[in-house]
C-alpha cells in the first residue's frame, strides 16, 4: 500500500504532479492576497467577492467538507462571470477592463490548483498580474510594495520546488534578490531606453482631478477642495517671484448658459516652435513633471518658449500634447522677455466679444454708463479693477447658487464668490463694452520645497483670472480677485481662507490642511521630495536622459555611438560575468584531492580504462591494478595514499596531499 507522507509544501510522491499540501495551499492564499491587493480600487466589487468565494471553495475543498467543482460547474462558472464582466464595462475593452478579466482568471485558477505544477503556474501568473500594477501607478511606495510581494512569490516558488529544504528560504531568496541588484541597476542605466509598457497610450477609463474645458463660476471652488498634486516645478536659475506664478492652461471664450467653454480657437498650433511670435532674451527655463489628467492640455507660464518634451505651443501659448496624458509627463517651457503682439483679425473680435442676448440687465446698464464715462478700453478696465477694491467684495469658498442673471446677483447682491465668479464677471462686464477679453483658467502661485529646491502646484491652487486685448500691448492680464484678496496671489489659498476656515473641509485626510503642524508640515515636504525624486530621476529616465548622462563624458556623444557604445559594454559584461560564474563552478566542485584523482582518471582514460558509473575511487584502482600488472603496485600506493588523504585528520592529509600529487604525475602507463 503506497503512502503519501505530507512536509512543507506539497504531499509528496516524488513527481511533478505530486498533490498540493497545506502549506502549498497557504503559499497560494498569501502570494495571491499581495498580488491583487493594489488592484482592489479598480476591481468592481462583485470580483472581489469572487475572489474571496473561490479561496474559501479551494480551503474547504482541501479540509475535505465539499468536493472542487466539475467540468459543468466550472464552465457555468466562467461564463456566469465573463457575462457579469462584459455587463460591468459595457463592452469596452480599456486597461482597467483588461487587469480586471486577468484577476478573473487568475481567481477561477484557484479552482484548478491540485498538483505541484498548477502551483508553479498559478505563481507565475502572479508576476504577470504584478507587472500590471504599473499600468496605473509608478510611485516610490508601490514599487517597494512590489518588490515585497515579489519576495513573496519567489518564497513560494522556492517552498515549492524544495519543500524539504524550507526553512532557510527567505534566506535564500533575499541573497538571492541582492545579488541581482547590481546587476539591474547596471541594465537599467546602460540598456537602451525602450518606453516601458505604462509608457504606451492607452485608453485608462478612470476619473481624474483637474481643470475642465468647461466651467461654471463654482467649478473650480469644488476643485480647490481637492488636495491632490497636479504638477512639480523645478527652475533654472532665480524663480519669479509668487505673484507671476500664473499657470496658464485653458482658455475659456465661449459664454453660454452661465457657462464658459473653451470654443477651439486656442488649439491652434503655433506654426514654430522655436520661439515664434517671442523676441528678446529667455528669462528663465523651467521642468515640469505634470500628473495624469485624461486631458491633453499642460500648463506654462505667460510666453513660452518650446523646449524639451513631447508637446507643442499654440499660437496662444498654452500647452498641448498629442494624446490625452495617462501618465506622469515631463516636459521642459522657457519664459521669454517680451511677446509680440500679432493683432487680431476681425473674427477673432467678434469671438472674444461675444455674448448671448439678454440677461443681467442691472450689469449692462451699469456698463452702458461706464463706457460713456470712460471710453478707453484701458482705462475702463482700470476702472473695473477699482471697483472690486474698493466695494465690499469677498473671498470665499461657499458662494451662493443663483441660476438666473448670476452676474447681477453676484456683482450688486451677494458680492461672494471664488475666483472663478471674479474673472467671470470681470469677462463678461468687458465684453458688454465690447473689448476683447477672455477667461484663462490653470493654475496660480504653489508651494516651495525649499529643501527639495522645487516648487509644488496642487489642484487647491486651481486659478482664473481674465487676460484682455489693448491695441499695442496685446494680451494683457487682469486677476481681480488680487483686488478683493491679495493675499491669495501672495501667499497662497490657505492663507486667504485662513478666517473663513473652508480649506480642505472636505478633505479632512489631506496632510496639506494640516500645514500649522510643524511635524506634519515636515512629513508631507520630506514625503514629497521622495516621490518627486523618484518620479524625476528613476521613472522619467529616458533616452534624452541617458543621453545627458553619458555626454557628461563625452559630449559629442549620439544615440547610435551610445547605442554600440552600450551593447559593447553590455556584452563585455556578460562575458565577465559568464566567466565568473564558469570560475565559481569549478572552483568549488573541484578542490586539491579531486583535481588529482581527475588527472589518475585522465591518464587512465588514455589507455582505454575509464571509470564506470557509481564505480568507488578503491574499485577503480583495483581494476586498474588488474589491466595494468606491470604498475599494479604504484596504483596501489596512490589508492592508499588518496584514503590517507580523504580520511586522515587534517594535520597529516597536509603532509600526505604532496607525495600523492608527485606519485600520481610520476605514475607512467604502459603502452598497450
Amino acid at each position: 500500500m503506497n503512502s503519501v507522507v505530507h512536509i512543507e509544501g506539497v504531499a509528496q510522491h516524488g513527481g511533478f504532479t505530486d498533490k498540493v499540501g497545506f502549506a502549498g495551499l497557504r503559499w497560494l492564499t498569501l502570494a495571491q492576497a499581495a498580488v491583487i491587493l493594489p488592484h482592489v480600487s479598480s476591481l468592481p466589487v462583485w470580483l472581489m467577492l469572487l475572489v474571496v468565494v473561490f479561496n474559501g471553495w479551494r480551503w474547504c475543498s482541501h479540509q475535505g467538507y465539499i468536493p472542487l467543482p466539475g467540468a459543468w460547474l466550472k464552465a457555468l462558472l466562467l461564463l456566469g462571470s465573463i457575462l457579469s464582466f462584459f455587463v460591468t464595462y459595457r463592452g469596452q475593452f480599456g486597461v482597467e477592463a483588461a487587469v480586471a478579466f486577468f484577476t478573473l482568471a487568475y481567481a477561477l485558477k484557484v479552482l484548478e490548483v491540485q498538483a505541484r505544477r498548477d502551483l508553479y503556474l498559478f505563481i507565475f501568473l502572479s508576476f504577470f498580474l504584478l507587472a500590471m500594477t504599473f499600468l496605473f501607478d509608478q510611485s516610490l511606495l508601490i514599487v517597494l510594495y512590489v518588490v515585497a510581494a515579489v519576495w513573496i512569490c519567489l518564497i513560494g516558488l522556492s517552498r515549492i520546488a524544495n519543500p524539504v529544504s524550507a526553512e532557510g528560504s527567505g534566506y535564500t531568496v533575499t541573497k538571492i534578490m541582492l545579488q541581482a541588484l547590481p546587476l539591474m541597476l547596471i541594465a537599467y542605466l546602460m540598456f537602451p531606453r525602450i518606453a516601458p509598457l505604462w509608457k504606451v497610450p492607452m485608453n485608462v477609463d478612470q476619473a481624474r482631478t483637474g481643470i475642465s474645458d468647461r466651467i461654471k463660476p463654482g467649478d473650480i471652488a469644488e476643485l480647490a477642495q481637492s488636495g491632490e498634486r497636479a504638477f512639480r516645478v523645478t527652475f533654472e536659475g532665480e524663480a519669479p517671484p509668487q505673484e507671476e506664478l500664473y499657470w496658464r492652461g485653458l482658455s475659456l471664450d465661449a459664454y453660454r448658459n452661465g457657462e464658459w467653454r473653451d470654443s477651439g480657437a486656442s488649439r491652434v498650433l503655433r506654426r514654430s516652435q522655436d520661439g515664434e511670435g517671442v523676441s528678446g532674451p529667455t528669462l528663465a527655463s523651467y521642468e515640469v513633471i505634470q500628473e495624469p489628467t485624461g486631458k491633453p492640455w499642460g500648463f506654462a507660464l505667460q510666453s513660452p518658449v518650446k523646449g524639451e518634451g513631447s508637446y507643442q505651443l499654440t499660437a496662444d501659448g498654452f500647452v498641448r500634447f498629442p494624446s490625452e496624458l495617462r501618465q506622469p509627463v515631463r516636459y521642459s517651457v522657457g519664459v521669454a522677455a517680451e511677446q509680440t503682439p500679432q493683432g487680431l483679425t476681425r473674427l477673432d473680435r467678434h469671438r472674444y466679444t461675444a455674448l448671448p442676448e439678454g440677461g443681467n440687465p442691472a450689469t449692462r446698464a451699469w456698463i452702458n454708463q461706464l463706457k460713456v464715462q470712460f471710453p478707453e478700453p484701458e482705462v475702463l478696465a482700470a476702472k473695473l479693477m477699482a471697483h472690486f477694491r474698493e466695494q465690499p467684495f469677498f473671498y470665499t469658498l461657499r458662494p451662493e447658487k443663483v441660476d438666473t442673471d448670476p452676474v447681477d446677483h453676484f456683482l450688486f447682491q451677494s458680492r461672494r464668490g471664488f475666483c472663478a465668479h471674479y474673472a467671470s464677471a470681470f469677462t463678461y462686464a468687458l465684453r458688454l463694452a465690447d473689448i476683447p477679453a477672455r477667461m484663462i483658467v490653470g493654475y496660480q502661485g504653489g508651494e516651495w520645497n525649499r529643501d527639495g529646491g522645487y516648487l509644488m502646484v496642487h489642484q487647491y491652487d486651481a486659478h482664473a483670472w481674465v487676460e484682455v486685448w489693448l491695441e499695442g500691448k496685446g494680451w494683457v492680464r487682469y486677476d481681480p480677485t488680487a483686488m478683493v484678496a491679495p493675499e491669495r496671489i501672495s501667499e497662497g489659498i490657505r492663507e486667504a481662507l485662513a478666517a473663513e476656515g473652508s480649506f480642505l473641509e472636505r478633505n479632512p485626510l489631506a496632510l496639506s490642511r494640516y500645514g500649522h503642524w510643524q511635524v506634519a508640515q515636515w512629513l508631507r515636504l520630506r514625503i514629497d521630495e521622495i516621490n518627486y525624486n523618484w518620479q524625476r530621476w528613476v521613472v522619467q529616465y529616458d533616452n534624452e536622459s541617458q543621453l545627458k548622462l553619458f555626454q557628461c563624458w563625452y559630449e559629442d556623444l549620439d544615440l547610435r555611438t551610445l547605442g554600440l557604445w552600450l551593447l559593447g559594454v553590455l556584452l563585455a559584461l556578460m562575458a565577465i560575468f559568464l566567466g565568473y560564474v564558469l570560475w565559481k563552478e569549478r572552483s568549488v566542485e573541484e578542490d586539491p584531492v579531486k583535481r588529482l584523482y581527475r588527472l589518475f582518471e585522465r591518464k587512465m582514460a588514455r589507455r582505454g580504462l575509464r571509470r564506470r558509473p557509481g564505480e568507488t575511487p578503491r574499485q577503480f584502482a583495483q581494476r586498474a591494478a588488474d589491466h595494468f600488472p606491470p604498475i599494479a603496485g604504484e596504483i596501489r600506493q596512490i589508492e592508499a595514499q588518496l584514503e590517507d588523504v580523504l580520511y586522515a585528520d587534517g594535520q597529516s592529509a597536509s603532509s600526505v596531499l604532496p607525495v600523492l600529487r608527485k606519485s600520481i604525475r610520476r605514475l607512467r602507463l604502459p603502452r598497450s
